[in-house]
């Protein structure tokens, strides 16, 4: 009975990043092509072509974040309510999810305030 009703969500999540991921590739090729075809390439050009992603470890930390609040949304909501009551539980999701993200602006701003102290004492 629980895959039934998960299942809807679990195509639902992997058709959205689909789609996401592949605005993404072609909106990035366009900028790249703009950039290359105006001619204003400096130093951080190799980096633009490279495809090496600056900090991952944020990215990892976010989804990190995002699954655990998801998990821990689905449990909860299994744990106190005994019926299939599907409002409920995708409100602690998108609830859950929604402090998760929250969460996250904190880590990268401190993370980035960081940075930005180290570069200008180092």
């Amino acid at each position: 009975m629980m895959w039934e009703t998960l299942l809807p969500a679990f195509v639902m999540a992997i058709l959205t990043f689909s789609i996401v991921y592949v605005v993404r590739i072609i909106s990035d090729n366009k900028l790249r092509r703009a950039i290359v075809d105006s001619g204003n390439l400096g130093e951080n050009a190799k980096y633009l072509f490279s495809g090496i992603k600056t900090d991952d470890s944020l990215s990892a930390i976010k989804w990190g974040l995002v699954l655990i609040a998801l998990g821990l949304a689905l449990f909860l909501s299994r744990l106190f309510f005994d019926s299939d009551e599907g409002e409920i539980t995708l409100g602690l999701m998108f609830l859950f999810s929604g402090i998760a993200f929250l969460i996250y602006n904190r880590i990268a701003n401190s993370h980035f305030r960081g940075l930005g102290e180290r570069q200008k004492t180092g």
